[in-house]
């Protein structure tokens, strides 16, 4: 599985807890309280497996942390906005149970709309803060163990950074002579023996002054 591009950390967040939330809510209806345990559990595992394949996918734990985030904070704010729809659907129950058990215990509270809907808000803030909060350890989580297995491409530009070693030992450097001062040696003449190159063409050598050979008497 190689890398891709792109932000699956946003589409798989998003349609995760989406799941997580309508898995959640029919678990309560079913079961009630323990059925939210059970979702609960389930929202860890599919957490966890996400972030193990955001970061297979793209090969970074940062992808997993923050599709592990997307999808806490879209199931909790799912089950939040449902349990406040149901609170207000059944206020008037809800009000005569929580005020049976208040006065069961000697509280001394009465039970308002508005206390229990500040209340009910108020509770499942907390709740979805510690979820994401808890979404974002167990994608972090996968996401280090689903990083080990992105094969990343090797570099285009890994060949450009070559460069060829320069010969050994190194080469001396003879400047080329300019032209008109020097003459090459002929074949049997080296730098030791003394040369005359040959006069250029059309030259006229100086009259020498001739002396006359001493009289004899």
């Amino acid at each position: 599985m190689q890398p891709r591009s792109g932000h699956p950390a946003l589409l798989y967040g998003l349609s995760s807890g989406a799941i997580i939330a309508i898995i959640g809510i029919l678990f309560y209806i079913a079961l009630r309280g323990l059925g939210l345990i059970i979702a609960f559990f389930l929202f860890l595992f599919i957490v966890g497996f996400l972030g193990h394949a955001v970061s297979a996918r793209t090969g970074r734990v940062s992808s997993a942390v923050l599709a592990g985030f997307l999808s806490g904070l879209t199931s909790f704010v799912i089950l939040s906005v449902a349990t406040v729809i149901f609170v207000l659907v059944n206020m008037n129950l809800v009000l005569q149970d929580l005020q049976q058990r208040a006065d069961a215990l000697n509280q001394g509270i009465t039970y308002t709309n508005g206390l229990v809907i500040g209340s009910v808000i108020i509770v499942m803030v907390i709740v979805t803060i510690v979820g994401c909060l808890v979404a974002l350890g167990v994608g972090a989580i996968g996401g280090a163990i689903g990083k080990g297995r992105a094969q990343v491409p090797p570099s285009r530009y890994q060949g450009s950074m070559y460069m060829p070693p320069s010969p050994y030992p190194p080469q001396e450097y003879a400047p080329p002579s300019p032209q008109g001062y020097f003459t090459p040696f002929p074949q049997g003449y080296g730098p030791s023996q003394e040369y005359i190159a040959p006069p250029p063409q059309g030259y006229t050598p100086p009259p020498q002054e001739y002396i006359s050979p001493p009289s004899q008497e």
